[in-house]
């Protein structure tokens, strides 16, 4: 929590590849025993090797509407609508990701990571478009890292202890319109996410 740059940082990859083997053939690992910057490397390695992204392709161009309405009452609103569709595994690991990096925020005048920096690492990372084009990542940046910021500085007006969505006026959270791909809760070294909730 408190290695200067942890996220921002890259541990070897190596190391990384060596701890993802590691728990993908069963073992628990003494990360006690690895440099944070490994530690912090699988987390983001497990995320941006997802055949889709947490948040989904389906819904990745509403969340960037979204952020980009001026109103932040509407803008509240939408999101959270956005939120009640994802499936509820990805909904879970969503959460379990943005408590932990509310608790390296905590450290944040030791390891130099506070929420904007956080955010412009984990935007991309969460996100991502199906056609994946460059130019359309870049302009989007903004939005992205825009958005995960917020979801770490008013975490609480977003989800509630249960880590469910809060719903909007009380009403029960909506389905998805389409549908979208959970996470396999099985994939190789999810284990780590279940181990360390």
């Amino acid at each position: 929590m408190e290695a200067e740059g942890i996220y921002r940082v890259s541990g070897a990859m190596k190391f990384v590849e060596q701890l993802i083997k590691l728990y993908d053939t069963g073992q628990d690992p003494d990360l006690n025993k690895f440099d944070p910057y490994v530690v912090s490397g699988i987390i983001k390695r497990f995320l941006t090797m997802l055949p889709a992204p947490l948040m989904t392709f389906e819904l990745h161009d509403d969340f960037v509407k979204a952020q980009r309405n001026k109103d932040k009452a509407a803008r509240r609103n939408e999101i959270l609508q956005l939120l009640a569709k994802l499936p509820k595994l990805n909904r879970d690991i969503f959460v379990f990701v943005l408590r932990h990096l509310r608790k390296v925020i905590d450290f944040k005048a030791e390891n130099k990571m506070g929420p904007s920096n956080l955010a412009i690492v984990f935007g991309p990372t969460l996100f991502r478009s199906r056609d994946n084009d460059a130019y359309r990542m870049l302009e989007e940046t903004g939005h992205l890292s825009g958005l995960v910021q917020t979801f770490l500085n008013d975490f609480t007006s977003y989800f509630p202890e249960d880590g469910s969505p809060v719903s909007i006026n009380n009403e029960a959270p909506q389905q998805p319109s389409a549908p979208t791909a959970p996470v396999d809760p099985n994939a190789g070294h999810a284990k780590f996410l279940k181990k360390h909730k």
